[in-house]
């Protein structure tokens, strides 16, 4: 339940399961949460972690908690207040300083552009689905067949076609996953991933659009904002 390798903190973690759980009603307002004891046996974390994470739903009025009385829920947590937190100029590789293999799943050309989905692993396990559009007719020599055999679009584009591109716009947003994304990544579906939209240009003219759900330990960093 709590992932030791993520770069979030493992109290904050702790917050969002239980943040969630008050949301989805398992702990309805006026129920009494379990006790700290038992939730560090369930999440396998230290008192000092789950006290840390009392504190945060303490401070927020979340719940209450009285000596002989216990601890309830007596208000419902707005929407999961989320904020993602990018190291500068990070990447995949440059994150985990391994190697990632990529999977393409679809190719299909629409409208003279090249419409891909693929997944992106580590090992056997998917961190990435990811949907490029290519506009491949304003790209002179990309080869469709070489792009779909290696799998990169950075070798096809750059070192093949040698083109660069002037302008990279890109909007990263920390997203709850629908229940197909969260099963192809293997979590919860109330645990956040980043969602990712960039725009690849030169000289105005759009030859890449792109968007992809990847797990936040393999990009940056989700924190709550406390």
């Amino acid at each position: 339940m709590i992932d030791k390798d993520s770069y979030k903190p493992a109290y904050a973690q702790a917050v969002d399961i239980l943040t969630n759980r008050i949301i989805d009603g398992t702990y309805p307002i006026g129920s009494p949460l379990p006790s700290q004891k038992y939730l560090c046996q369930e999440f396998n974390i230290s008192d000092i972690v789950i006290r840390k994470a009392w504190q945060v739903l303490l401070q927020k009025g979340i719940i209450s908690s009285q000596r002989g009385v216990g601890t309830r829920v007596i208000k419902a947590p707005e929407k999961i207040p989320v904020v993602h937190d990018l190291k500068q100029g990070m990447t995949l590789s440059y994150d985990t300083k391994r190697e990632f293999k990529t999977r393409i799943l679809k190719h299909e050309m629409i409208d003279g552009a090249l419409h891909v989905l693929r997944y992106r692993y580590l090992g056997s396990k998917v961190i990435a689905t990811e949907k490029n559009i290519i506009y491949v007719n304003r790209v002179p020599g990309f080869n469709i067949e070489r792009f779909l055999d290696q799998g990169s679009l950075y070798k096809e584009i750059s070192q093949h076609c040698h083109l660069a591109y002037d302008t990279i716009r890109e909007s990263i947003d920390a997203v709850l996953p629908d229940r197909q994304t969260a099963d192809l990544l293997s979590i919860n579906k109330f645990e956040p991933i980043l969602n990712v939209c960039r725009v690849m240009e030169k000289r105005g003219v759009v030859i890449e659009d792109t968007e992809y759900f990847i797990l936040s330990k393999y990009y940056g960093e989700i924190v709550i904002s406390c």
